[in-house]
């Protein structure tokens, strides 16, 4: 993703200012509705704003603390490094992949078998 590019975070903002809105707004209604007599309306009066504060909440956790960045990997390299070459592993993982890409002729053999 490049840098001008505004990634997935407006869609975040416009999700929980919505929420948010909507949230307070149900609060002023039920606030209505108790004054005008009913009283369990007290209950979502006060309910429903606390659910506008837990949106908010996870609006900052989503939004404001996600990384900008990707973690740079242990020791400093561009991650082509933290594994070296000669492990029998990685070793391994490349035969496969070139089995798999030489027994790539369209046969329905399992891999490993051959």
């Amino acid at each position: 993703m490049s840098s001008s590019s505004p990634g997935p975070t407006w869609r975040y903002h416009v999700f929980f200012s919505c929420a948010v809105i909507v949230c307070l707004a149900a609060g002023w209604f039920e606030l209505g509705r108790a004054r005008s007599g009913r009283e369990i309306a007290w209950v979502y009066t006060f309910e429903w704003p606390a659910f506008a504060a837990v949106f908010v909440f996870m609006w900052w956790r989503v939004v404001a603390d996600r990384p900008t960045r990707r973690p740079a990997p242990p020791g400093g390299g561009t991650g082509r490094d933290v594994i070296p070459d000669d492990d029998p592993g990685l070793r391994a993982w490349r035969n496969y992949l070139a089995e798999l890409e030489h027994d790539d002729d369209g046969t329905d053999r399992a891999p490993g078998s051959g």
